[in-house]
């Protein structure tokens, strides 16, 4: 008995000790966590520390947060409230009002729709794994300096056209819903450079869909039900370096590749229902090997992963490709 005692004395010394070292060595970095998490908590705690910069309150039962739950935690920067039952976030939104919160974490809560809040210095909100069913116009317009949303594991099947305005985002991750059609990303013309919107239900790319997103690098379409793809390589071949149409249902690619630049780099086409891949030169007006796509049009192009389709290095039907005058 006194032997499994010391032990676990000793355990716990060891454990507490580690967890000083960490303080002190947060501490030391201008860095102070306060953890309080898995606590039963049912409201934000009135004793957070003065100098807390780093804040973790998960998997707690608080269902609310209230406006001024964090005065007087004037260097708080990173707020995590994932894992609780949150449903409502400040009556006008201002709950983090004194802080300095660049990274507020609210996934896995009960919320149904994304909380309008207002704070000049988030950049990171994540709002996953919540109940959100539709995107609001102006959700984000009370953040002026957001960067990075996650909106994934939700139901959302409709985003607003001026939803994301009033925001500058770089990322927008809307994976594991329920969207049947492509957002319109208005106001992202200039920042957007990271879409996220694999694991939807989107069977259709309308020409109109990412038109004037200059600056877009990575574009993820895995996993959806899209037949035909058309007009990607017209509103974004200038810009982008990723292309992820993995798992779709895609029988005919419709892409002019000449359209796109040098900068494209990596090419998912796997796991579809190709019976086989035309490339359409502009120049000459010919289809061509999926295989001259390496050593031609895309010179610089990384890889290209075909696999799981039932083709080979043959060029398309003409009639297949509404080709049919050449």
């Amino acid at each position: 008995m006194a032997h499994s005692t010391i032990v676990r004395c000793l355990k716990f010394c060891f454990v507490f000790s580690q967890v000083s070292l960490l303080l002190l060595a947060l501490g030391t970095q201008g860095y102070l966590l306060h953890d309080a998490s898995n606590l039963n908590l049912t409201s934000i705690p009135r004793d957070i520390p003065a100098k807390a910069t780093n804040l973790i309150l998960d998997d707690n039962l608080i269902t609310e947060i209230q406006n001024g739950a964090f005065f007087g935690a004037d260097l708080l920067e990173d707020l995590s409230l994932s894992g609780n039952a949150i449903t409502t976030v400040g009556i006008d939104s201002y709950c983090l009002s004194g802080t300095v919160v660049t990274r507020l974490n609210l996934q896995d809560n009960e919320l149904t729709g994304v909380p309008h809040l207002k704070h000049h210095s988030l950049i990171t909100l994540d709002l996953g794994l919540n109940r959100i069913l539709y995107v609001e116009n102006g959700s984000f317009e009370g953040l002026p300096s957001l960067r990075y949303v996650y909106l994934n594991h939700n139901q959302i099947d409709e985003v607003h056209p001026l939803a994301f305005c009033g925001a500058q985002l770089v990322m927008i991750s809307l994976t594991y819903n329920t969207l049947s059609a492509v957002p319109q990303f208005l106001c992202l013309s200039d920042t957007a450079q990271f879409i996220y919107l694999n694991r939807n239900n989107i069977s259709i790319i309308q020409n109109t869909d990412f038109r004037d997103l200059r600056v877009l690098k990575h574009l993820d379409l895995g996993h959806n039900r899209l037949s035909v793809v058309s007009g990607l390589d017209v509103n974004l071949g200038a810009s982008l370096e990723i292309l992820l149409l993995d798992g779709n249902e895609l029988e005919i690619l419709d892409l002019q590749w000449s359209h796109f630049s040098k900068s494209l780099e990596r090419i998912n086409l796997g796991q579809n229902k190709f019976e086989c891949i035309a490339i359409m030169d502009v120049v000459s007006n010919s289809s061509a090997y999926l295989a001259l796509v390496l050593s031609e049009w895309f010179y610089p192009l990384v890889y290209i992963l075909v696999c799981c389709n039932v083709f080979s290095f043959v060029p398309c039907p003409k009639q297949n490709i509404g080709m049919e005058s050449l």
